[in-house]
């Protein structure tokens, strides 16, 4: 040892870089100031595989090392596996002001609950989330279980609270600026659809939010209606087609979307829903909103789509 304490602090980086982290800090730390400085100060850098790693010195690691190093750790191995269980859950309790986490995993599936967990509980500063995750699934079930693993980074956590899906949409609108129309369908309810309208697009003018099948559409309530009319994405529109949960919602959506010309919509308590209007245009709810509308719009049920009222303004 006295040989390397001779050598100048140029040299013993250089020989530092052939030791993994985890070897590196077991034979040098604590031998002396000038090694602890060394470590801590100016070698980077770190590259640490927590494999075959018993608890105690994962633990000395993380408690004693992690923090003056964390900037200067380009390389990280963890495992759920049996050897070290519970390992990632471990590590992120001893790093809770990290604000940026880029996570690339192979064979260690963590579904969105579990990754929900992990943030609230031990990052509570993380500001940038980036995930790719790459597993072996059963061919006969890889369908199902594909859909299972989406649903859980679909619940209100991850798309109201930190809006990742708005964010992919907003990138697919950068990449489109001469985008014109935009079709939205929801096969069941979900938490991220209404900020789906935060996105901006400048060039947006036709949203079609309504879908052929009755049953498979989201119908806008008032509030919904009101949060629609005030949406980046929706104040330029000239052309809607959407479902309605009363006819209240038609006046509004007429009077407060300033830019529209055109308006397709279905509403849920028109009486087409319980039985086929007849085909003169003089039914009920058609002519209730003759009543309330300017009489320079015209009115009239959709000929293909008994259910579909459109508006010309």
């Amino acid at each position: 040892m006295m040989n390397l304490e001779l050598l100048p602090n140029e040299i013993l980086l250089d020989i530092f870089q052939y030791l993994h982290g985890v070897d590196l800090l077991r034979a040098f730390y604590d031998l002396n100031y000038r090694f602890n400085f060394l470590l801590h100060n100016q070698y980077r850098p770190y590259c640490f595989n927590f494999d075959f790693l018993s608890k105690r010195t994962f633990d000395m690691i993380c408690q004693q090392h992690l923090t003056f190093i964390a900037d200067r750790t380009t390389t990280l191995t963890l495992s759920n596996g049996e050897n070290t269980p519970e390992q990632i859950h471990l590590f992120f309790k001893y790093i809770p002001s990290l604000r940026h986490l880029d996570i690339d995993t192979a064979f260690i599936l963590l579904d969105g609950y579990e990754w929900k967990e992990i943030i609230q509980n031990w990052l509570p500063n993380l500001r940038a989330f980036k995930l790719e995750m790459m597993a072996v699934l059963p061919e006969q079930s890889i369908q199902k279980e594909a859909d299972e693993l989406f649903a859980t980074f679909q619940t209100s956590f991850w798309t109201v609270e930190h809006q990742c899906f708005q964010e992919k949409l907003q990138a697919l609108f950068d990449l489109a600026p001469n985008l014109r129309r935009v079709s939205i369908y929801q096969d069941e309810p979900l938490p991220s659809y209404m900020s789906i309208f935060k996105c901006k697009s400048a060039s947006v003018r036709e949203l079609c939010l309504r879908f052929y099948e009755l049953d498979r559409n989201h119908y806008f309530n008032q509030d919904d209606c009101v949060t629609l009319t005030h949406a980046p994405l929706s104040v330029q529109c000239e052309k809607l087609s959407i479902s309605v949960t009363n006819r209240e919602n038609i006046i509004y959506l007429v009077e407060n979307l300033t830019n529209l010309y055109s308006l397709d919509v279905v509403c849920k308590d028109d009486e087409c829903f319980q039985t086929l209007v007849d085909e003169k245009n003089d039914d009920e709810l058609v002519q209730w909103l003759k009543d309330r509308l300017p009489s320079t719009n015209l009115i009239i049920r959709y000929h293909n789509m008994k259910c579909v009222i459109r508006i010309w303004i």
